[in-house]
This record gives structure tokens, sequence and C-alpha cells, in this order.
């Protein structure tokens, strides 16, 4: 420890210390001065962000007609239109298969009603052909004995 010194060795160490703390005071005012700076710009972008989200969700200022509100009800509007279309279609759907099926059943009848009718007229000429063809032999004949009678002086 140093004695003596006295007043002017405070004064010294006072002056010392008061030039430190107004360095400190300046670095210190740098310091936060800038991380202001910095810490306004964001509060500043989330302003601008809150109001602009706060005029889409209002449909206010250039969002006019665009807000919420108003794109929830254009939603409503095409949700129902396109129900309607999809009803609309599946009934054109259903109408087209019925009559499509309404077609091939009127098909299959009449196929079923003509494979019948071959079926039965088949089975019919089958039987009545040997009928036919006994009646040629024998008609056959008849011209073949009728051919052997020539005609005479006699008549």
């Amino acid at each position: 420890m140093v004695m003596g010194g006295g007043k002017g060795m405070v004064r010294a160490t006072t002056h010392k210390a008061l030039a430190w703390f107004d360095s400190q005071k300046v670095a210190s005012s740098t310091h936060w001065t800038g991380k202001t700076s910095a810490f306004q710009k964001l509060i500043d972008a989330h302003l601008t962000a809150r109001d602009t989200r706060d005029r889409l969700r209002d449909g206010t200022g250039e969002y006019a007609g665009k807000g919420c509100e108003e794109l929830e009800q254009i939603l409503a509007s095409k949700d129902a239109e396109c129900t309607t279309k999809m009803a609309s279609a599946e009934l054109a759907y259903c109408n087209q298969y019925t009559t499509e099926q309404n077609g091939c059943d009127a098909y299959e009848t009449c196929r079923n009603a003509a494979t019948s009718g071959w079926k039965a007229a088949k089975l019919r000429e089958t039987r009545d052909s040997q009928d036919r063809k006994d009646a040629w032999v024998a008609a056959t004949m008849v011209r073949c004995l009728a051919d052997t009678f020539t005609d005479n002086a006699a008549g």
C-alpha cells in the first residue's frame, strides 16, 4: 500500500474512474443504439405484417373484396356449384347406364327369341328334310316309270 499521496491521488483516481465510466457509457450507448435500431426494424416488420394480415382478413385497402368473409362466400358458392355439377354428372351417367342396360336387355331378349326360333325351325326342317328327300326319291321313281311308257300305234 502506498502511503501518502493524499488528496491529489484521490482526485487522479477519481478522474480515471469517471473517465472510464464515461467511456463505458459511450460504448454502451453505441452498443445499445445498434441493438435498438435492429430491434426497431423487427418491430416495424412485425407491425407491417400485422397490418397487412388485418387488411387481408377484413378485405380493406388493396385487398378490398378479397377478405376472408368474401373468400368464404366465394368458396361456399363454388362448393354448391361443384355439388350441383357432380350430381348432374352422376345423374347423366346413371341415365346413360340405364339406357345402355335397357338396350342390352332388349338385344338379349331379341337374340334369345331369334335363337329359339332358329333352333325350332332347324329341328322342324331337319325332320321335314327327310320327308322331302323321301318324296323326291318317290317322285323320281314315278317319273322313271312314267318315262318307260311310250306311245304306240294303238295310242
